[in-house]
This record gives C-alpha cells, structure tokens and sequence, in this order.
C-alpha cells in the first residue's frame, strides 16, 4: 500500500507503545486496526529481552539504552525483511551498524491469529516460554480479554502486542504484517463449534476459508511463508479403521466445520505447491480438554457451551441443571461416543515443536501433516466418571438424542508426531479434569 495513502500515529501510555493505524483511503476508512506493542517487542544488543533495552523517542523512533541503535516509524525491513528502508520507514545511518547487530540477534517472532481463545492462549503462553516472541490477534468474537491477561500473567509478560482484528478483512490483515516482521503464522481464526456449524453453515465456510487465505496471500507476499494450520480428525469423518494414522483417508465431513478443515488443508497443501515461498504444517488435532496448571487460563465458551468438558464443569459447579449426554445407543462399549481428549497443554506444546520444525529447516516435505492426540480412546461417559473421580463429585447428567455431525467413536495414532516432532503427550486424563475444574472455580471466585 503506497506511503501516503496511511497515516501513523504514535503514542505512549504507562510504557506501552500503541500504533493506531488510520486508513486515508475513503473506501477504506472505517477499517483501522490497533497494535498494541511496547520495547520488549524490539530488540537491542544490549539486552535481547528486556522491557528498558529501548527507551522511546518522541514521535519518530527509538534508541538502545546505549544510545546507539536507532529506528525510525515502524519496524526495518529490507529484501530479506530484515533491513528494508525503502518501503516502510528509515534507519538513521549512524545506526546502521548496529541495528544490523540487532537483527541478527533478533529472536524469531510468531503471529498467532485467534490468539485470544482457549488454545490460541496455551499456545502463547508455550511458545513464550520457549524464547519466542510472540503478536497475538484476535477479533474477540468468541472470547474476551480473559485469557490473554491470563497469559500475562503467567509468563510475566506485560508487553505481549495484541492486535483486535478480523482476518477475514484483506487490509487489516496486510497493515499487520506491514507493521511487524513475522517469520511464522499459527492460524486459529476460525469457528470451532460442529452443531453450530450445521446449523449456520454458512458463517462457517465464509469465517475459516475466507480468514485463511488471507493469512496465506498475505504472508507471501511479505515474506513469511512458514504456516502452521490448526486441522482437526474431524477430517476423517467417520473412519473405515481405528486408530487413525495421517495417511488414513479422509472421509467425507459430518459437518461443515469439518470441512472447512478439510478445504483450509487442501488450500495450503495447493499454496505450498504453487509458491516456492509458502510451508505448510497441518495439526490434526483430537480433543482438547482441560486448562493450564495456573487455572489463570482455560476454555471460556460464550453462551451455552458446545463442546463436552465446559458443559461438565459449568454443571458441577450449578450453572447448568444437567449434563446432556448425546446419544447412549451407539456401537461402543457403553453406548457413547468415544473420543481421543487430549491435555491443552500437551496440545499447545506441539506447536513449538512444529514451529521448530519449520523455522530451523527440518521438514522433510513443505507441507506436512501430524496427528496431536494421545492414541487412548475414552468414551463420554468413561470421561464424566473420571471426572467425578478425580474431583470427589456427583455430576447430574440425562441422556439426550444422537447430536446431528457427531461420529462414532476416533482416536489418534500420534506415532508420526511422536517420531518426527519430537513431541508426546504427557498428562494424565486425572491432571487434566482436574485443571478443568479448577479453572471453573477461578472463573466462580471471580464473578
């Protein structure tokens, strides 16, 4: 987008630095978007990862707390990304030296869309802990700043950039990307619930396929072509063997949820192929449960939930009358659905390991696809047992009719994840339920 066609304004507030983009254009003038960043976001040679390494400048810059390294407007950028004066922003010439110091010591940053939510959060949370830095974005439509103040929290970091988007929205998504360098994308901008998605198909087809190709068309072309898609076994529909490996074959979807997940891979198996530039890694994940050890953060669904452990937390602890168990007639041991649930921690962990993968050059293809789940099946009512157990409760549950998009029964073989990641599921199904109700209760105690 031409230089004179956006106006920066620059602020400062209790040490936070906010770039409010505001769009010129007439056509594309209700479309702003905030960033919210602060020193810790760049770097300095000084000190990589401290919040005094870069004092503010007026309205131009930035200087190292030595002195030395200057920038001016946004961030550097060059051909690489890395030193690029002549398309957004300057570098003073008597900082030339060391802000090319600076970049190479920069730590690698991870945009995670939908970072707001219940495994956006966990995933931030891990990814920080592990040296990345980390641009969160979000619409909010599906969740409030909970979470991520709870990943502040946790990681102690105050400066975590947030960034209240749609990326279903092409200019927004290209003025984030404009602003910040980016060497990889974990895309969770997508609507998750499967009787919903029956019930309102089209909400789901525009929000998930429309919000990924925008990250995808817009990484390319700004050089970040690393893209971790959050995929779901859903894709497997109901499966022909059991445990399901990645190269079991896709069923057709029970759900348009299911197959937006379906279509999201195959538009980044057919954008790797198509751009030199572009890398793929499909998560197929199974069914994350539970909360972080904290209780700071966990699964915060609006309204009525749609997914099993929220409805069971939110019944014990009386918001809900009764737990609705969705059809007790299916071929399984017990009548219930069986499912691979699997620890959100564990699952956000996956992503460093995938993140890795890609930014250190390890994959063996450009684009790869890993099954996230433990290879233990558990039936629904195996689960509400466990969870009673777990936490000396009684639940009040009643059988209701089959739920339209659910399968039968699904779990994971994890041993391509196991091998080729590095990664393993590790908690228990106990610490899990139990991380679940604790954050119940934090949530109660805060009301």
């Amino acid at each position: 987008m031409p230089q004179d066609k956006i106006r920066e304004r620059q602020e400062y507030k209790n040490s936070v630095f906010i770039v409010k983009f505001a769009v010129c254009m007439p056509a594309l003038r209700e479309r702003a978007v905030t960033i919210i960043c602060s020193g810790r976001h760049w770097h300095c040679t000084n000190n990589a990862n401290r919040a005094d390494a870069i004092k503010p400048r007026g309205q131009h810059g930035w200087h190292g707390a030595d002195g030395t390294a200057q920038m001016v407007r946004r961030r550097w950028y060059g051909a690489d990304r890395t030193n690029r004066s002549d398309r957004k922003g300057a570098i003073n010439n008597a900082g030339d030296a060391n802000l090319n110091q600076i970049v190479l010591n920069m730590k690698k940053c991870v945009l995670v869309s939908g970072g707001a939510g219940f495994i956006g959060s966990h995933v931030t949370v891990e990814l920080i802990e592990a040296g990345y830095d980390v641009i969160v974005a979000d619409n909010m439509s599906n969740c409030d700043e909970t979470c991520y103040e709870g990943v502040k929290k946790i990681t102690g970091r105050e400066d975590i950039p947030f960034v209240k988007m749609d990326f279903c929205d092409p200019v927004a998504t290209e003025l984030l990307f404009t602003a910040n360098k980016i060497d990889a994308v974990i895309h969770f901008a997508g609507f998750k619930a499967v009787g919903e998605s029956v019930s309102e198909p089209l909400k789901y087809y525009k929000n998930n396929l429309e919000s990924f190709m925008n990250v995808i068309e817009t990484a390319r072309d700004h050089g970040c072509g690393n893209i971790l898609f959050s995929s779901s076994a859903t894709v497997y529909g109901e499966p022909e063997q059991l445990p399901v490996t990645e190269e079991s074959p896709r069923q057709p979807a029970t759900s348009p949820y299911g197959n937006t997940k379906q279509m999201c891979e195959d538009i980044l198996r057919d954008s790797v192929k198509a751009y030199s530039n572009v890398k793929g890694i499909a998560l197929r994940y199974f069914n994350p449960i539970g909360a972080h050890p904290s209780a700071l953060i966990g699964e915060l669904p609006r309204g009525v939930p749609n997914n099993l452990v929220p409805y069971i937390t939110q019944t014990a602890i009386g918001k809900r009358e009764y737990l609705s168990v969705f059809g007790n007639d299916y071929p399984t041991p017990d009548g219930t659905c069986q499912r691979d649930f699997i620890d959100i921690v564990d699952l956000a962990k996956a992503h460093v390991f995938a993140v890795r993968r890609m930014l250190e050059g390890k994959m063996k293809n450009e684009y790869e696809i890993f099954n996230i789940g433990t290879g233990k099946p558990l039936s629904v009512m195996e689960l509400i047992t466990a969870f009673e157990k777990a936490n000396g409760l009684k639940l009040n549950y009643k059988f209701a009719p089959r739920r339209s998009g659910d399968v039968t029964a699904i779990w994971a073989d994890p041993t391509l994840a196991n091998k080729e990641l590095g990664w393993k599921a590790e908690r228990s199904i106990e610490e899990t339920l139990a991380s679940a109700w604790a954050w119940e209760r934090h949530l109660a105690d805060k009301e």
